[in-house]
């Protein structure tokens, strides 16, 4: 909206408008907001009902119209109490992807994990909702210093006074398993979750017990809004001989939800960032492109093998996706990291420049990025804008050499020696096997006139690197420089041969 400020009430004039539109704005979202949250209570109506077609149109329309990671949670449960595995999966997914910490559907997955016997999965899923739901210091309501024997006495009593206390029931289990009366604590567990389905604490107390293996083995449907009283189960882990063995034991998890359920594209997605990890990166590249064919708007999977094509030197591919991944999510930094260092293998500091400082805005301060900035900047011949981002990364991280170096770098271009060598020395000391160090201090030495000091590290250099005949060449004018006219020549003998 523009306003021409013809006069004081023109410009009053303009000021209601806007301020009538950006309420209008306000009040649509809270329309569009409120339109869903109706949708989704109807759909919590129906599943109380057990009327799983109902909800899941309920919980499908309050997701056209505002998705959220709730929403799919519950649309997931009701595919789940419906029968239909394929689409809780897809929902479970979206769940998780749009909230990473979502106890509930991490557990919902797992249990669907358990019917298709993928143990890695379903291990993993219940062990993260389990670690969601732990809780921090003494459980709400015990006496501080209070034996569990104390605790069970005096949660028995609070019972006795409210037989329907579904959480007294969770703390009294709690103190059993604390003194190993495993027996009486899934009880508990149990009678909480008859009294409240939406306990949440005591499904993740019985499914802690199963995974010690103190629980029984079978795995029910979970709870819905009803009396009925359920239990998780998953494997109880395996113990690895590598990670690598990991790895490969969820991979065929994963491989066995893709053959059941191949239009799972986060299957596909998970199984490609495994691949990664044990470097397979064409099967990975694979699982990505078969991710993104089937979910063009996963983030996740575009910033994967967007990763994966800066790491193979795929480097325009590798834009493209990371691009894409940034317009889909722009809150994701990570995609942010990758693309500027692709655009810096490409040489397109400028561009490189301007994703590490969204990086930097954005995020926590990140030595890595300040380090990058700044080694870009010495790049464009900005040495002053190099060393204040160097600056940052030493404070951050002051034992990583390369800071030292880049510093060192950025004080030569300005001809500030003394200074560069003191880098060049701070990095050597970190990492006294990097030749490229040597020979920068060893040009700085060269331009101040302490040539001792510059031939001594060019042998270092050499005595790295016998091969690089570039290193001869910068000795040999040294020599040159010092009137040693016989080794200058050996050592431009040397590097020409190559």
């Amino acid at each position: 909206m523009k306003c021409i400020p013809l006069k004081l009430v023109g410009n009053v004039l303009c000021l209601l408008l806007l301020t009538i539109t950006m309420a209008y704005g306000q009040r649509d979202t809270l329309l569009v907001n409120s339109r869903s949250a109706a949708h989704y209570t109807e759909g919590k109506n129906y599943l109380k009902e057990k009327n799983y077609d109902a909800a899941i149109q309920s919980f499908t329309e309050a997701i056209a119209i505002h998705p959220t990671d709730s929403t799919y949670a519950n649309l997931g449960f009701a595919y789940i109490r419906k029968g239909d595995d394929k689409h809780a999966f897809l929902a479970l997914n979206k769940a998780i992807d749009l909230n990473e910490n979502f106890a509930w559907a991490f557990g919902l997955r797992g249990y669907l994990y358990t019917k298709i016997d993928a143990p890695e999965l379903s291990f993993n899923d219940f062990s993260r909702a389990i670690a969601l739901n732990a809780r921090v210091g003494d459980p709400a309501g015990s006496q501080v210093g209070a034996s569990d024997k104390s605790l069970i006495r005096d949660y028995t009593k609070k019972i006795g006074r409210d037989p329907k206390d579904d959480s007294a029931y969770v703390q009294r289990a709690r103190a059993y398993e604390n003194r190993e009366k495993n027996k009486q604590a899934v009880k508990d567990y149990k009678k909480a979750i008859e009294l409240n389905p939406e306990n949440t604490e005591a499904y993740y107390g019985l499914q802690n017990l199963y995974l010690q293996g103190k629980g029984p083995k079978q795995s029910p449907a979970p709870a819905e809004n009803t009396a009925d009283t359920t239990e998780f189960y998953a494997t109880q882990g395996s113990s690895y001989s590598s990670p690598e063995e990991k790895y490969a034991l969820t991979i065929a998890d994963y491989t066995k939800v893709i053959t059941l359920f191949p239009e799972n594209s986060a299957a596909f997605r998970d199984r490609g960032y495994l691949y990664a990890k044990l470097n397979k990166i064409d099967s990975a590249i694979a699982d990505f492109t078969s991710a993104i064919t089937l979910d063009p708007q996963s983030s996740p999977a575009l910033g994967y093998r967007g990763a994966l094509y800066v790491e193979t030197q795929q480097l325009d591919p590798a834009i493209t996706d990371l691009s894409a991944a940034i317009k889909i999510d722009p809150d994701a930094l990570q995609h942010y990291y990758n693309r500027g260092l692709a655009y810096y293998q490409k040489g397109a500091y400028e561009s490189a420049i301007e994703d590490f400082t969204i990086l930097i805005n954005k995020g926590q301060p990140n030595a890595v990025a300040y380090r990058y900035r700044g080694n870009l900047y010495t790049y464009i011949n900005k040495p002053a804008l190099a060393i204040a981002d160097i600056n940052n990364s030493i404070e951050l991280a002051p034992k990583e050499a390369e800071s030292y170096a880049v510093r060192g770098l950025a004080y030569a271009m300005q001809k500030d020696y003394q200074q560069a060598v003191r880098d060049f020395s701070s990095s050597i000391k970190l990492d006294p096997g990097n030749k490229t160090i040597y020979v920068n201090r060893g040009l700085a030495y060269r331009y101040l006139n302490n040539y001792k000091a510059a031939i001594k590290d060019y042998n270092e250099a050499i005595a790295l690197d016998a091969n690089d005949m570039a290193i001869y060449k910068e000795r040999g004018e040294v020599y040159a420089q010092m009137g040693k006219k016989d080794l200058a020549e050996a050592d431009f003998k040397k590097a020409g041969s190559e």
